[in-house]
């Protein structure tokens, strides 16, 4: 499969990426990635969805959209969506620093919405349990770090639980990947219409995801760019 080559301008929106992938134009081919080899021979491999060098540029235009907003000489308070998140939010953080100098205080919370379990097309709803309960957020002004929206079931339990029992001041949301989802109930649709994302990376299709820090059933997190799994191999 052919990747889409990206430009410098190309990062400084949402990316939408296809099947096939995406890359930036100074980029080798997938196959000269580190790894590749090793990958291609996982039963759960199917392609490189996103690389390396596109995830970095994609990276520090959102942190200089973030850094430029906010208000100079206050820190920014992020809080981290454990554990998918934590390699996106440790370069993010890096980049607004560098770029922009503003400093970030970090929270972190963690969350558990599908454990072991492969979601359904048909879901309309999943319990949301925090497994991680943030401190001295109330009355803050907070900007959530989230890897990867899918049926949103998670970011919309987050921002209410942060609204209704954290009593934070505000929120604003950042997200790496938002999938494009084919099949979704109605219900799960109007959510994710209603679910307000101040920033996003890409755009990806409705296949499973793991790298930078995404697990596919606990494996993965640890590769420096975003794969599509074969999500068949894991049921």
């Amino acid at each position: 499969m052919t990747p889409q080559s990206l430009s410098p301008e190309d990062y400084q929106n949402s990316i939408l990426v296809t099947k096939q992938g995406v890359k930036d134009k100074e980029e080798g081919d997938f196959e000269n990635l580190a790894q590749y080899e090793t990958l291609t021979s996982n039963e759960h491999f199917q392609n490189v969805l996103i690389t390396p060098m596109a995830l970095k540029n994609r990276v520090k235009a959102l942190a200089i959209k973030i850094g430029e907003k906010h208000q100079p000489g206050k820190e920014i308070h992020a809080l981290i969506v454990l554990t998918g998140a934590f390699i996106f939010a440790s370069d993010l953080f890096r980049e607004i620093y560098i770029q922009t100098g503003r400093e970030v205080r970090v929270h972190l919370i963690k969350t558990s919405t599908y454990a072991d379990d492969v979601r359904s097309s048909l879901e309309k709803t999943r319990d949301v349990e925090i497994l991680l309960d943030p401190m001295d957020v109330e009355d803050r002004n907070l900007l959530i770090v989230e890897d990867l929206v899918d049926q949103s079931f998670t970011l919309n339990a987050l921002t209410r639980y942060l609204r209704e029992k954290k009593q934070v001041k505000s929120v604003e949301t950042c997200v790496l990947l938002n999938k494009q989802l084919k099949d979704a109930p109605g219900q799960v649709k109007q959510s994710k219409e209603n679910l307000n994302l101040d920033y996003q990376g890409f755009l990806i299709p409705d296949v499973w995801v793991a790298g930078y820090g995404i697990d596919a059933s606990h494996r993965f997190r640890q590769l420096p760019f975003v794969i599509s799994v074969k999500e068949s191999t894991f049921l």
